[in-house]
């Protein structure tokens, strides 16, 4: 990757999350033609809509339902705003969308066309609404996502935090276990690739 490699003491990353996000990331780093957010985008009447939150607060179901209400599809992952014209572009990508998601908008997947990963199913937005990406637009609103309700646990007040590891080197795993505002280290290396969960004080 950018000519660099990358070696990876067990296989089993190979056929993981973990190696998806290695690839993405690198492909992003080299985007120089436009400001990359993490935020779902979309466009009405030639009107940009950036929807900006934390993972899991529902970029990807917000985003589908105004889809279905008449909104153009950018993308519900990546904001693309370019560098010269300062508009958002269309960023489309393969849409992971939970069970529970496809049940809330009531969405019936073509079965011949999605995949599963990693839970979800993965899926092209023109196979779920054909002919509903947007072009480029001037951004008109941008919405925070937040979860208003402190007493519900969520991405953003969580104190857990879970990493796949792309090797497990004793060293850094004790020094890990050394930390003393950690309250629980588990390291789990019976799943498809090593992965760490960490809970702090």
């Amino acid at each position: 990757i950018n000519e660099e490699e990358n070696q990876l003491e067990d296989s089993r990353l190979l056929h993981s999350e973990y190696i998806h996000a290695l690839i993405l990331g690198s492909l992003y780093s080299n985007v120089s033609s436009h400001y990359l957010h993490h935020a779902a985008a979309l466009s009405y009447n030639d009107h940009g809509v950036i929807l900006t939150g934390d993972s899991g607060y529902g970029k990807t179901t917000l985003s589908l339902a105004l889809v279905q209400r008449g909104f153009k599809f950018l993308s519900d992952e990546i904001a693309a705003l370019g560098r010269e014209d300062g508009l958002v572009h269309p960023f489309p990508r393969g849409i992971h969308l939970r069970e529970n998601t496809l049940n809330l908008l009531g969405i019936t997947l073509p079965t011949e066309k999605a995949a599963r990963w990693f839970g979800k199913y993965l899926i092209d937005i023109d196979d779920l609404f054909p002919g509903m990406i947007g072009g480029p637009a001037p951004v008109s609103h941008i919405f925070v996502l937040k979860n208003e309700d402190e007493s519900i646990p969520g991405p953003a007040n969580s104190n857990t935090f879970t990493a796949v590891l792309s090797h497990t080197h004793p060293e850094f795993i004790q020094q890990l276990k050394d930390r003393r505002e950690l309250q629980t280290f588990r390291l789990n290396t019976d799943q498809d690739y090593p992965c760490l969960t960490i809970t702090t004080a």
